[in-house]
């Protein structure tokens, strides 16, 4: 009898410990997922700023217009140097249709002196990676290692959408 017990004493902590391991398992998971800003006036603060910047956003066509959006990838920290992924593009929308022109989607490292104000777009600054064969060091000269891996792993398609719903949110405001 009291092997018996023991065994069903092992098999439940055994269950115990894989649905702990499970949670934190999917906890983590969920915390990657979930990224955003503490403050939901850096995330409009930095996009603004990004579409003065001629590296992210220019014109190739006239009634075109150019839209950033941004991703968090480094959550964990609330304060500057921020590092995001950073997505722009310039649209024009004819027929109907909204249609993408040029544009570009990097990783950016950004910064804002450490005081106290509200997010002036002229006091920002960036560092981006290159193209071509320095890409791989430059990233890991500019980021750390965490966001390195959140690099190497990052899926545009959540950054793409954001971006075509904001630029379809101002094309039908402008045609109403």
């Amino acid at each position: 009898m009291t092997h018996k017990y023991a065994k069903i004493w092992l098999v439940f902590c055994l269950f115990v410990l894989i649905s702990i391991a499970f949670f934190i398992w999917d906890r983590s998971a969920v915390e990657v997922e979930e990224i955003g800003f503490a403050n939901e006036y850096i995330e409009k603060a930095i996009t603004d700023y990004l579409v003065t910047q001629e590296y992210f956003a220019w014109q190739t066509q006239e009634n075109s217009s150019k839209f950033c959006s941004i991703e968090n990838l480094s959550a964990e920290n609330d304060l500057f140097p921020l590092y995001v992924w950073a997505y722009c593009q310039e649209y024009i929308f004819t027929d109907g249709q909204l249609k993408g022109l040029s544009g570009i989607s990097v990783p950016v490292k950004i910064d804002y002196p450490n005081e106290l104000s509200f997010y002036d777009i002229n006091r920002f600054s960036y560092q981006a990676p290159g193209d071509g064969g320095s890409y791989s060091a430059q990233i890991k000269e500019m980021f750390p290692i965490a966001v390195q891996k959140r690099i190497i792993n990052f899926d545009s398609k959540n950054i793409i959408k954001k971006n075509e719903t904001a630029a379809l949110d101002w094309f039908n405001a402008l045609n109403n």
